[in-house]
């Protein structure tokens, strides 16, 4: 009795050790008949047997589930890489729908030079406007008035099929790049647009004379602001290279301007009528400047021409000084110098 219970136990430990191979369909058919036979009569392996296949039912279960969960994790992945794609396709449309916006509709501040047509009547303007260079067109003018002075800035945008010109009605008709009427609550005696004098006084003001206006200044001392004077003059390219002497010690103030090399290529009367007018503009445009003095050599001789603020005050007609305020009066100044 006690030899079958132990070759029945062995023969159990042998099925349980084989049910594995049975399991996965790997044993033989004669390992297959053997386990089989066994498992009929005896309930401890066929039970253990069971568990087994559960077992193996339920760790092939999360694999499966692993792999639904990986087709989600894909299919959510690539949902999220279109909806970025997306997004970032969007924005660049945006952000070239808003750059274009910028440069053919809406326009930036223009700092160039302008062609203007201006009419000025009491508290009301017409104004037209062309931009000098073919890469921009106006696209408005907008204006805040302060004592009397317009100032505006200009907004250009890209030549485009967006911008059509404008036309201003007179005697003649004017075709510009922009065209507006402005009716202000105050009296206009001066038209700027950025740094640039366009209308003063019943005068439209040339480039020239815009920048020297602009290059006053208070004090003969000041070497600096004197030299954006000549520059703004040109007196250099009239005449080349020159340097200063000034007299700021005590009144009459003083400048004396040298001019380097010999003059006698001028005419004496050309070379006198131009640095008086020199002398005028500068007396009219430095604050406290008593007397412009030009030394230079023609034939070897040494030759000094002095010019004083009545002398200036004279050839204007009234006191030069209202220049360094008014540029209606410089304009009028250098027209009759011929100098705008």
């Amino acid at each position: 009795m006690s030899t079958d219970k132990k070759t029945n136990k062995i023969a159990c430990e042998i099925i349980q050790d084989l049910m594995p191979t049975y399991i996965d369909g790997l044993a033989s058919e004669s390992t297959v008949r053997m386990i089989e036979e066994h498992i009929a009569g005896c309930d401890d392996c066929r039970k253990m047997l069971e568990s087994m296949k559960s077992d193996d039912e339920m760790s092939a279960a999360p694999d499966e589930r692993e792999v639904k969960e990986i087709d989600f994790l894909k299919k959510s992945r690539n949902k999220n890489r279109r909806a970025v794609i997306l997004g970032i396709l969007l924005t660049i449309l945006l952000a070239a729908a808003a750059v274009g916006a910028k440069q053919y509709i809406i326009g930036s501040e223009y700092r160039g030079d302008m062609a203007c047509d201006i009419e000025v009547d009491g508290s009301n303007m017409q104004l037209g406007v062309t931009a000098a260079d073919s890469m921009h067109v106006i696209r408005g003018v907008d204006f805040t008035v302060e004592n009397g002075v317009a100032s505006g800035k200009a907004r250009a945008v890209l030549p485009g099929i967006f911008n059509s010109g404008g036309t201003i009605d007179g005697d003649d008709i004017v075709t510009c790049d922009w065209a507006g009427s402005f009716s202000f609550d105050e009296e206009i005696r001066e038209v700027r647009i950025g740094d640039r004098i366009y209308w003063a006084d019943g005068r439209n003001i040339s480039p020239r004379v815009s920048a020297v206006y602009n290059a006053g200044h208070e004090y003969i001392g000041d070497a600096p602001a004197n030299s954006a004077s000549l520059e703004a003059l040109g007196i250099v390219l009239d005449f080349g290279s020159l340097y200063s002497e000034l007299q700021t010690d005590k009144e009459p103030y003083g400048w004396a301007i040298i001019l380097d090399g010999d003059q006698a290529k001028y005419n004496p009367d050309y070379l006198g009528k131009r640095l008086e007018g020199y002398g005028y503009v500068l007396l009219g445009t430095v604050s406290n400047l008593d007397e412009v003095e030009f030394r230079y050599t023609a034939d070897g001789k040494t030759i000094s021409k002095k010019i004083t603020c009545a002398d200036a005050s004279r050839f204007l007609g009234r006191d030069i000084k209202e220049c360094r305020s008014d540029a209606g009066a410089l304009a009028e100044l250098m027209e009759k110098a011929d100098l705008d």
